[in-house]
């Protein structure tokens, strides 16, 4: 509980989620029975069920059991792998994702999102990928060294939530 009378346990932070790690199905995972859980997508989707491991496209269905199991309710695409499968399984991977319900964040277009919290505070969410991790589409919110849109970004963003948490792809 915050000062303001905010609980804030009420957000559950991951740190990157990925189909190379534990997936949902193994168990190791057990979350909270309450709370929106918020993490970095590290992926595309991908229709192939039969790829090798190292590859870090989700099909549709572990991408589900993810936002079950993790009770995701935003997510970040700011990251160096999301344009590994290309930029259709981006866009196939944002439509998967609001069918699913869930919120996502860190492209060019749509670098933030406000997620309400069940005690009518809102959570801002801010996503971007530094420049540094080989990443050069401008489809995401990039990041050069002066992080200027970034900071002009943090300020816009903070008027419109309660709470504002950052994720810079690879330091957070």
């Amino acid at each position: 509980m915050t000062a303001s009378g905010h609980d804030m346990s009420l957000a559950r932070f991951f740190g990157d989620i990925n189909p190379v790690g534990p997936l949902p199905a193994s168990g190791l995972f057990r979350t909270a029975e309450r709370g929106v859980g918020v993490a970095n997508l590290e992926g595309w989707l991908s229709g192939d069920t039969g790829r090798p491991r190292q590859d870090m496209g989700f099909t549709a269905e572990e991408l589900g059991r993810a936002v079950i199991e993790w009770q995701l309710g935003a997510v970040s695409v700011a990251n160096n792998h999301v344009l590994g499968g290309g930029t259709m399984r981006l866009d196939e991977l944002t439509r998967e994702l609001d069918r699913l319900g869930v919120d996502w964040f860190g492209t060019a277009e749509r670098p933030w999102t406000v997620v309400c919290l069940a005690d009518g505070s809102r959570l801002g969410l801010l996503g971007f990928v530094w420049r540094l991790t080989g990443i050069h589409s401008r489809l995401l919110n990039l990041a050069y060294l002066s992080v200027t849109r970034q900071i002009q970004q943090t300020r816009q963003l903070r008027s419109l939530c309660d709470f504002l948490v950052v994720f810079p792809h690879w330091w957070y």
